[in-house]
């Protein structure tokens, strides 16, 4: 039994976080955390590029005041068409406006109006008045020619595998 699939793009304007960058991801799937919460855990066209913590949550039992840390979060986003399975969950995702319908087919799926993406980018851009540029993946040959410049000012915490592996790559420049 085959399924119906989705081709869209990503619209990383469709929501922006507290500094103005654009972090308008979709969800791919969720799972159930070790204190019973849904989170998401993986990105339609998009992955976390950084987290960095910006500052401490104060936390005082004494007081009940127990917070967070306030953390800036940076995606990468895929410029590339994204075949999807066509559910309930990711036609919603393209009515709302986190996904952009990459052709007729899919539009008329899940019932909108198709319009070129890079349109529909621009005018969600001009609408939330985003003045920075998305980090957008680029593929390997021209990543290592034209590095993307707009990431973030400080590293982006890895695990020690990942590295390791950027230890032992070749050296961007």
């Amino acid at each position: 039994m085959s399924t119906a699939k989705l081709r869209v793009c990503t619209n990383p304007f469709f929501s922006l976080d507290h500094h103005g960058c654009p972090c308008g991801v979709a969800s791919r799937e969720f799972v159930r955390g070790r204190n019973g919460l849904f989170r998401a855990t993986e990105y339609i066209g998009a992955r976390r590029a950084s987290a960095e913590i910006e500052r401490d949550g104060p936390n005082d039992p004494e007081i009940g005041k127990l917070q967070t840390a306030r953390h800036h979060v940076r995606y990468e986003f895929e410029r590339c068409v994204i075949e999807i399975d066509a559910t309930r969950y990711n036609k919603r995702q393209v009515q709302d406006g986190v996904l952009i319908a990459a052709d007729a087919a899919t539009a008329k799926l899940c019932g909108v109006t198709f319009r070129d993406p890079e349109q529909v980018r621009e005018e969600t851009r001009s609408a939330k008045g985003c003045e920075v540029e998305p980090l957008w993946k680029q593929s390997a040959p021209e990543s290592e020619e034209q590095p993307n410049k707009t990431g973030p000012s400080k590293p982006s915490r890895k695990t020690k595998a990942a590295s390791k592996a950027d230890d032992e790559g070749p050296a961007a420049g």
